[in-house]
Order: structure tokens, then sequence, then C-alpha cells
């Protein structure tokens, strides 16, 4: 029984902790290890507002070096998705795409979290594709 009411408090506090590590937003493309040139965070900020005119969702990149102790990167990317409030209100339509490149403990990771009104149309299944074809080549190629 005791376990049964420690759960949610651990589940808040695990909350509370990702949101407390959210730096500023930078604009569309948040790249706080400068990994991106200024023409390659320009082409990225021009193509998701290109897709918020046509589509109304929201979407943010963020680029970091590591996730805050004892938080998942999913915690981390819902993190940000709920704390800069990434979509419409009432239509709940953000997308975050969050990047990890830690070199100092080898962790190289992403993590693409959607609003319940982009669930239909980005199901986990197509975003765990491009993903797979897109993204990793990628970070494989540097």
């Amino acid at each position: 029984m005791r376990t049964i009411k420690i759960t949610p408090l651990i589940l808040i506090l695990t909350a509370i902790s990702a949101f407390a590590f959210l730096p500023q937003p930078q604009g569309y493309v948040s790249d706080y290890m400068g990994l991106l040139d200024n023409q390659s965070k320009s082409q990225i900020t021009q193509a998701i507002q290109a897709i918020e005119k046509s589509t109304g969702a929201e979407i943010a990149v963020i680029i970091q070096d590591s996730l805050p102790t004892n938080i998942t990167i999913e915690e981390q990317a819902i993190a940000y998705l709920s704390g800069w409030k990434v979509g419409k209100k009432g239509q709940d339509n953000g997308l975050v795409l969050l990047i990890i490149d830690d070199e100092t403990n080898n962790y190289h990771s992403y993590r693409f979290e959607t609003g319940l009104g982009l669930e239909g149309q980005l199901p986990d299944g197509l975003l765990g594709q491009i993903g797979r074809e897109e993204m990793v080549p990628r970070f494989k190629a540097g």
C-alpha cells in the first residue's frame, strides 16, 4: 500500500525536476551546443515556419549536451513540449525534436515528442522510421 502512495509522488518530483532544467528558447531552433552554423539554423527555421504556415503545427528543435541527473530523454522532451508550450492552445499540435550529444558519457540520442493533436498525423511508427532512415545515418556521418 505504501508504494502506491509513493509512486505518484516520485512521478511528480521527476516532472518538476525536468521543468527546473529548461533553458529559455532561442527560437525555433535552440542549439545550446553550437553544433549548427547560422546557415543551417536558418534553413531549419525556414522549413519549420513553412510547416507552421501550411499546417498550423508548432515545432521546436533542441540540441543539448546532456540530460539533467535522473531525467530520461523522454521526460526532458515532454518537459520542453509542456514547459515551452509548443503547440497552439486547444489544438495541442506541437512537436519537439530533442537531440542529446553527450561526448563525455558517449551518449547520443534523439527523441520526438508530439502533442495529442499531432499523434494522428505523426504516429510513433512514422517518427521512428524518420529517425532510423534520416537522422541516424546523418548522425553516424557526423
